[in-house]
């Protein structure tokens, strides 16, 4: 059974975090998917797309969504057709140590230091400017493989 409770504007589950992000472009997403963060809206909400490989933007993966009002058990997965820019999308930001999901590849990194996901759902340090967006930063130190906490900037 899953546990679930509100911080802030966003809501935690076990230890994946579920926000709300807009799909950035024209694509059909499906619950399980793995997105990346591509940008901010003009209000502030983050733009998703499907991802495409290393260097590039923050992971995050699309939630299953969940039927509401219905007799029927709200473990099953309803219909969801997320297809045009501006949909919004339930996703979890999986925290490093969920699975094989974000952990730490390579080199320690300290708190405060810029990360850019490798593309399999890990993270390294940013080094090079041009190789993508920098749109994670570390909030605590860590070592290779471990488990640490991140803000989507």
């Amino acid at each position: 059974m899953s546990r679930s409770h509100k911080v802030g504007s966003r809501r935690e589950i076990d230890s994946a975090i579920e926000r709300t992000y807009r799909l950035a472009e024209a694509v059909a997403v499906t619950p399980g998917m793995l997105l990346e963060v591509t940008g901010v809206d003009d209000d502030g909400t983050p733009l998703v797309a499907p991802q495409r490989g290393d260097g590039e933007n923050v992971s995050v993966r699309i939630a299953i969504e969940k039927k509401t009002g219905s007799d029927t058990p709200r473990e099953e997965p309803k219909d969801v057709d997320i297809t045009e820019p501006g949909d919004e999308i339930r996703a979890y930001v999986l925290r490093p140590g969920e699975g094989d999901e974000n952990g730490l590849a390579g080199d320690a990194i300290s708190e405060g230091e810029p990360v850019v996901s490798n593309g399999d759902g890990t993270f390294r340090e940013h080094v090079d400017e041009d190789e993508g967006a920098k749109l994670a930063v570390a909030l605590e130190d860590a070592q290779a493989d471990d488990r640490f906490e991140y803000e989507v900037i």
